[in-house]
């Protein structure tokens, strides 16, 4: 039986976000089952703060797998950016929809889980 298989296959983003500064930003961001995920990044005197959590369902409510995360380092927009890179395509997430957010509204609803 002869079959045809692919090879060296690529991906290919479908959308993007473009952040005005990767040391200062907040993204929310939504998966196809409804899930919400936020990152943020905060900079200060040369040191990036990188704070993550989800996923969250749509009442805000802890979704199975969740996970909360903090990184502190010296500021580097390689590095940041990466880390945004990481986050965005994570295939665990797989995340479909991303917004910027405010960072109040990333600290709210923070608060509300802890």
């Amino acid at each position: 039986m002869e079959k045809t298989f692919e090879y060296f296959k690529e991906l290919k983003a479908n959308d993007s976000i473009t952040l005005n500064n990767v040391g200062d930003s907040c993204i929310k961001a939504f998966n196809d089952d409804g899930q919400i995920y936020y990152f943020m990044t905060q900079t200060t005197l040369g040191y990036t703060k990188v704070y993550q959590y989800g996923p969250l369902d749509e009442s805000l409510n802890i979704c199975n797998n969740y996970m909360m995360m903090f990184q502190s380092f010296e500021y580097s927009e390689r590095t940041i950016s990466k880390i945004i890179d990481n986050f965005l395509n994570d295939k665990h997430k797989r995340i479909t929809q991303v917004f910027e957010c405010d960072k109040q509204e990333f600290i709210d609803n923070c608060k509300k889980i802890i």
